[in-house]
């Protein structure tokens, strides 16, 4: 008989262990849902914040761009009129320029 008792004693004991841990992993499961949430929605902005800051830069990008093309359409347009203006003395200056490479890179 006592050992019956001991029996139903552990058999009670083992039941609230399982709901209290049934408790304990429900309550770990909803903990993880509110940071799987909390990571979506920090996701979400940093792909927001990261478009933003891309689109911000390929428009600073362009314009650098485009800056740059009107600077060497203004070099260019100079070394033509220098060329026109003078075209034995440039002819004599890239043939200068062309030997001192040819020396330079020599093997």
């Amino acid at each position: 008989m006592a050992s019956r008792n001991v029996i139903d004693e552990s058999k009670g004991v083992a039941e609230r262990a399982g709901s209290d841990l049934r408790g304990e992993f429900a309550g770990l499961a909803a903990e993880v849902e509110k940071l799987a949430a909390e990571i979506r929605r920090r996701g979400r902005s940093g792909e927001r914040t990261a478009r933003a800051g891309a689109a911000k830069g390929l428009e600073a990008l362009s314009r650098g761009g485009e800056e740059l093309a009107d600077e060497f359409g203004d070099v260019r347009d100079r070394a033509l009129g220098a060329v026109r203006e003078r075209p034995v003395r440039s002819l004599g200056l890239a043939l200068l320029v062309g030997l001192l490479l040819g020396f330079i890179f020599r093997r």
